[in-house]
């Protein structure tokens, strides 16, 4: 591998070198970054033209705003006392897309190690002797021991897929949304999840404003293919 490089970037996620969306533009201002902010030397400049992962995301702003709209629009539901199918159904909607998009910007290199690394407080439940299936899956009291909780943390990744491919997804509402008990088509046998909407909303918000402030770049020798190997939301010490 050759070295590692740091990169220091301008504090905004508007800023960041695939950000912009003519390559040629991408490049320059990043051999200016590096030129003027780079904390260890290289002898070459690396070469950011090319699209080295299959997730890539050119913009992140407009995402990390939409998660922002979701957190508002889930404090507003923190209010609602009335609940009809359209209203539930967004709820489950916008649940969806929050963990689309909140993973869509990590495979996209969009989001920090630090915010990577979290995790959300979430409440557990086994399974009882009978499976959740297409006709009974709602019928949580007789699926799951709702009576035997255990807290637990999810990665926030667990947590994407979790939500991405649930099988269930119920909100509660008493008569406000207060959370969401949910499980995906493989963990549905073996563990009933609960988050509340407070933990959903930090989560969204911290993601929204994360920003990537240093990158740690590498090209493999052999297949000549950049990775990321470590991004920050903090900018490393200048060198003497």
């Amino acid at each position: 591998m050759q070295k590692f490089t740091y990169v220091r970037l301008p504090p905004a996620s508007l800023c960041l070198w695939s950000e912009f969306s003519s390559i040629a533009q991408r490049f320059q201002i990043c051999r200016d970054l590096m030129v003027r902010d780079v904390t260890r030397r290289v002898d070459k400049v690396p070469d950011f033209t090319q699209k080295d992962t299959e997730a890539m995301i050119w913009k992140s702003h407009p995402w990390k705003k939409s998660l922002e709209r979701l957190a508002k629009d889930f404090r507003k539901r923190q209010l609602q006392r009335r609940w009809g199918e359209a209203s539930l159904a967004k709820v489950e909607q916008n649940f969806f897309i929050a963990a689309f998009s909140i993973r869509k910007l990590s495979e996209g290199q969009k989001l920090s190690d630090e915010i990577e690394a979290m995790s959300l407080p979430i409440v557990s439940f086994k399974p009882t002797a009978r499976n959740a299936d297409l006709l009974n899956w709602h019928k949580l009291d007789m699926l799951y021991y709702l009576d035997a909780p255990k807290s637990a943390r999810l990665g926030l990744r667990a947590f994407c897929n979790q939500a991405i491919h649930s099988f269930i997804f119920v909100p509660k509402c008493d008569p406000c949304l207060s959370g969401f008990y949910f499980s995906s088509d493989q963990s549905r046998h073996f563990s009933l999840y609960y988050l509340s909407v407070d933990a959903l909303i930090e989560t969204i918000e911290r993601v929204a404003t994360d920003d990537v402030l240093s990158v740690q770049i590498q090209r493999d020798p052999v297949t000549g293919e950049l990775s990321v190997a470590q991004k920050s939301n903090k900018v490393p010490p200048r060198s003497n």
